[in-house]
């Protein structure tokens, strides 16, 4: 979210069990300083979300889920391949390289 955006966001934040404001050395697009939400559950972080759009807070990358962040946030890239389902309803899938 905007860094201008943070009082409106933390009485809303404040209401969250071990949610947190913290100002990053990132900006937006415009070139404006932003604030990363921290949660240690992602439910809260979900419904903080929902609540913080509804005050007028646009909240950023919200719908990149943790695990696609912290693939992304280390360069982890692979194509996976999903062959076939086994009798028991599992998929068999392989994880490659980007050298095939």
């Amino acid at each position: 979210m905007r860094a201008e955006d943070r009082a409106k966001a933390e009485p809303l934040v404040a209401g969250v069990r071990d949610a947190e404001l913290r100002e990053l050395p990132l900006k937006d697009f415009r070139q404006k300083p932003v604030l990363g939400l921290y949660c240690p559950q992602y439910r809260a972080l979900l419904a903080l979300e929902k609540t913080l759009r509804s005050a007028g807070v646009n909240v950023f990358e919200a719908d990149i889920r943790p695990h696609e962040r912290y693939l992304m946030e280390r360069f982890i890239t692979a194509p996976v391949s999903f062959e076939n389902v086994d009798a028991n309803g599992y998929i068999s899938s392989e994880l490659r390289t980007g050298r095939s």
